[in-house]
């Protein structure tokens, strides 16, 4: 029903489309379910509320992330090699001269 731009007023087709839609999700579900390891389902009302599925995106991005934090600690490669000043110093804000009283 959410992927039309319209609804039919008759409930019975109304029904027909959301139980269509539901076999749908419940097959993807299971599909997803087994990927993971994980017993199918026989109702989407059977998956608990608070169940999420992982995410290949989230996942990728926490290893890029670990990977770039693993780098960091090795220090910065520089032209003339290593760097042991951390990224945070070496392209950080400049530092603020001490200003003179005039």
């Amino acid at each position: 029903l959410k992927s039309s731009k319209y609804i039919t007023v008759n409930l019975e087709k109304r029904r027909e489309i959301t139980d269509k839609e539901d076999a749908q999700k419940l097959l993807e579900t299971n599909e997803r379910l087994k990927i993971m390891g994980k017993e199918p389902i026989a109702k989407l009302k059977d998956l608990k509320e608070d169940f999420e599925f992982d995410d290949p995106i989230l996942n990728e991005s926490l290893n890029i992330t670990a990977d770039f934090a693993k780098q960091l600690s090795n220090g910065v490669p520089s032209p003339k090699g290593m760097s042991k000043v951390s990224i945070f110093q070496r392209f950080g804000p400049p530092k603020s001269e001490e200003k003179s009283n005039n």
